[in-house]
Parts: structure tokens; C-alpha cells; sequence
């Protein structure tokens, strides 16, 4: 491609001839998603390259190395108003300035409620209500909708005791996941408790059971995404050679299997541990009611349970209380209240999630 310049002052051209790879894939891997959203315009095969599997790996690739503003994350809350198929969006980004942006999502009716189970390299996953089963993956820039069938459920009569949803992002396979971890308890004589995990393949939108785990688990809290596996705090029955309740569940996207992480035995005492990645680690925040102390722990060394260190301690003025009902009662409540002031300001708030604008499209 050459690249004309002329110059005022000595009325002389000047041709430069840059090589189209350099401007491909090391110009325009560079530039901003909005921008290329426009430059798909421009011809043909700009339109093919920028719509090319590759072309979109090396952009995504580049945002995270670079971590330009582009990639950082952002607080994205989503708005379905009842009676209506409109979803509102408001972005909050580092700069504190917001934005509105409305669109269509298709193919729902108009009293279909839904809500966010995460966000990754700026897809969007959101559950729709039970009335309409299914999920919809959406990309807020370019506001495409694919639209993701329901698991298949079991014939087996059972009570559903908990289930988790988590997106999440294979990165070996490059393919995007929804997986739900159920743990459940079947009509039977003695009661026989179980828990299963599903997972979709949203590159051939379809599901498979791919593991079971020990009914002696209890998820709390919402997982978190690192190293292509997703993780969850439970809550353990305690064994007698283990002081400590509290254990992490994992989930490897690539061999879709399960396994366990434990902390270490400094943080035996801690309670309602939460948590949180944080610079590619894994970290988790816990409080402790006996001494009004809210600490911030860190995995240096991924998978090993002795390399947990501290890296925060403050001293709040914590709620005591006997038993995790109350507090989780009181969590309730907070939440409860909170959602109503998002309600009245939003028209009924669906959703609070963090995504990444970097990814093209679906």
C-alpha cells in the first residue's frame, strides 16, 4: 500500500510503501474496537480480515499484553424492565464517565426476565427466566445475540438443593463455556444426595455431564475465572485430620474435571472466606467476628495450599453473631434494599457484571 505525503513547504511528495502485513496485523490489531467496528466499511476484504478468527486472536491478544484502556475492566449494569424485551445498558468505566445504550434482545417475549452469569473478554452470558429457558451470549458493542439451548434435565425426581452458574473461557480449546454445578437430593429412602456438573460448548451449542462430585459440599458465594479454570469456595464436612471447614472446588475447562484447592492452616480461624482474582492470582478475602479483622490472602504459587500469604489486614467493626443464618439474613436484607434504589433508578435492575471491551464478535 503506498501512503502519499506532500509537504507545504518544498511542494515535494513523498511515497512510502509499508508492507499490507505490517499494516494487518501490527496497525490495525492495535486500534480500538469502536474503530474497527468503522473500518469494516472501508472495502471488502477489510471487512473479511476483520471478521477472520485470526485477525481477532492477535487483537485480543495484543489488548491483554498491552493492557491498554481498551482491555481494563469496566462495571457494565444491565436493565430489563417487566413487560418489555428492551435491555438497557449503562457503562462505568476507570474514568468515572457513563454511557447509555438500548437494544433489542430478540426472539423473547415481552414479560421474560433474565439474569447476568458472568462476563469474559467482553461476551455476556444472561439466564432467562424459567418461563423461557435457555440462555442468550451477547456482545454489547456490536449487539449480537447467539442464543444457547437449556441443559437437559434429569428424570430422575429429585430436589434441587443448590445451583451455580458460571461463563468462562477456554483458552486451549478456544471455545466459551457455561457451566452449572447442582448439588441435589433424590426421593428415595434413605435420601441420597448427589452433585453433578454440566457443561456447554458454545461453539456447538450443545451440553454434556462431565463430572459428580461429593454431596458433602456446599458452594458458596459466586466462582471466579483463572488460568482456564473456574474455582468456588465450599464449605466442607470436617474430617479428623482437618481443622479447616473451608476448601476451594475447581473446575478445568480443558480435561473438565474436578479438583481441590485448601488453604493453608494460617487461615483455619477465618470465616466467610470470598473470593477474587487479582494481578493473574488467585486471592480470597475473609473476616473474623472474634476479632474484628478483614484480611486479603493471595496464591503466589498456584495450586499449592502452603504459599498463601497475607497481604492486607484492617480492623472494622464487624456484626458478631452465633450462626451464618443471621448474617446471610442480613446479607439478604442489604442486598434486598439495594436492588430496590437500582430498581427505581434503572426500572428494574437485572444485573451488575465486569466484561473487557476488546472482543470483536460472537
Amino acid at each position: 500500500m503506498e501512503i502519499i505525503h506532500q509537504s507545504e513547504e518544498k511542494s515535494k511528495s513523498v511515497t512510502l510503501n509499508i508492507p499490507e502485513e505490517i499494516i494487518h496485523y501490527d496497525i490495525l490489531t492495535r486500534v480500538l474496537v469502536k474503530s474497527l467496528l468503522r473500518f469494516k466499511s472501508v472495502c471488502k476484504y477489510w471487512y473479511t480480515l476483520i471478521n477472520s478468527s485470526t485477525f481477532i486472536n492477535i487483537h485480543q491478544k495484543y489488548s491483554v499484553e498491552s493492557r491498554s484502556h481498551d482491555y481494563y475492566s469496566e462495571f457494565l449494569i444491565i436493565s430489563n424492565e417487566f413487560g418489555s424485551n428492551t435491555c438497557e445498558l449503562m457503562y462505568i468505566d476507570d474514568h468515572n464517565s457513563t454511557s447509555l445504550r438500548n437494544f433489542k434482545i430478540e426472539d423473547v417475549n415481552n414479560f421474560t426476565y433474565f439474569s447476568t452469569v458472568g462476563s469474559c473478554n467482553g461476551f455476556i452470558c444472561l439466564k432467562l427466566s424459567d418461563y423461557y429457558s435457555g440462555f442468550k451470549l451477547c456482545n454489547p458493542l456490536t449487539k449480537e445475540f447467539r442464543n444457547i439451548i437449556d441443559h437437559p434435565r434429569d428424570r430422575i425426581r429429585k430436589i434441587v438443593c443448590l445451583k451455580k452458574y458460571r461463563f468462562g473461557y477456554n483458552s486451549v480449546g478456544r471455545d466459551y463455556n457455561i457451566v452449572i454445578v447442582t448439588s441435589y437430593r433424590k426421593y428415595s429412602y434413605p435420601p441420597l444426595f448427589g452433585g453433578v456438573v454440566q457443561v456447554n460448548s458454545t461453539r456447538t451449542n450443545s451440553w454434556k455431564t462431565t463430572d459428580e462430585f461429593s454431596p458433602k459440599l456446599f458452594l458458596t458465594r459466586k466462582g471466579v475465572a483463572i488460568n482456564n479454570t473456574l474455582h468456588w469456595n465450599v464449605l466442607k464436612e470436617r474430617e479428623k485430620d482437618d481443622s479447616n471447614k473451608n476448601d476451594i472446588l475447581k473446575f478445568d475447562l480443558h480435561t473438565e474435571k474436578l479438583g481441590r484447592i485448601s488453604y493453608s492452616a494460617q487461615l483455619k480461624n477465618e470465616l466467610d472466606f470470598d473470593l477474587m482474582v487479582s494481578n493473574g492470582r488467585l486471592c480470597t478475602v475473609t473476616k473474623n467476628v472474634t476479632t474484628d479483622r478483614i484480611r486479603i490472602w493471595t496464591m503466589n504459587e498456584y495450586g499449592i495450599s502452603e504459599s498463601w500469604m497475607k497481604l492486607y489486614e484492617f480492623k472494622v467493626a464487624l456484626q458478631k453473631s452465633n450462626c451464618f443464618a443471621k448474617d446471610k439474613y442480613h446479607r439478604k436484607k442489604e442486598k434486598s434494599v439495594a436492588n430496590r434504589v437500582l430498581r427505581r433508578y434503572l426500572r428494574g435492575s437485572r444485573g451488575l457484571a465486569k466484561f473487557r471491551r476488546k472482543k470483536l464478535f460472537l
